[in-house]
C-alpha cells in the first residue's frame, strides 16, 4: 500500500446503516480498513440496496491524522483504504440524487482510540472509606 496524499473528495456508498441512523447523527466505529473510493459512481455502486433508507453515500472530510493508501487488488480495483479504528462522525444531510437513487450525507472522519473500562476492585465503602 502506498501513502495517499490528494486532496480529492473521498466518497464511501454504504447499505448497512440506515437513514434514521446518520440522521440522529450516531457515530459509526470502523476497527478495520475503512474503504474509499474518489469515484462518485462508484460509491454510487457499493450503495446498492432494495431499502431506500438505506443506499447512502458519504462525502467524507478527514482528520488530517488520519493515514490513508491507495490501495490496487489483483483485479484491479483501485481505492483508497483509511487506517484502522477510525469513527465517521457529525453527518449532515447534503441531498438527494435522483438520478442514482442514493441519500448523499457529509461526515467526518476521525481517529478512534476507546479507553479500556477500568472497573474498581475495591468495595464502595473502602473507596469513600465508609466505615459500617
Amino acid at each position: 500500500m502506498i501513502p495517499y496524499n490528494s486532496k480529492n473528495t473521498l466518497y464511501k456508498g454504504i447499505t448497512h446503516i440506515s437513514k434514521i441512523t446518520l440522521d440522529n447523527n450516531i457515530p459509526v466505529v470502523y476497527k478495520g480498513y475503512n474503504s474509499t473510493t474518489t469515484n462518485y459512481k462508484t460509491a454510487v455502486s457499493f450503495a446498492n440496496s432494495h431499502i431506500d433508507d438505506n443506499r447512502i453515500v458519504l462525502i467524507l472530510t478527514i482528520n488530517p491524522s488520519i493515514n490513508a493508501y491507495n490501495y490496487m487488488d489483483k483485479y484491479d480495483e483501485y481505492e483508497i483504504l483509511l487506517e484502522r479504528n477510525t469513527i465517521i462522525s457529525n453527518f449532515i444531510y447534503n441531498s438527494y440524487d435522483k438520478k442514482n437513487n442514493v441519500h448523499i450525507y457529509e461526515g467526518i472522519v476521525s481517529k478512534y482510540n476507546p479507553e479500556p473500562l477500568y472497573i474498581i476492585t475495591k468495595k464502595i465503602t473502602q473507596f469513600f472509606r465508609i466505615k459500617n
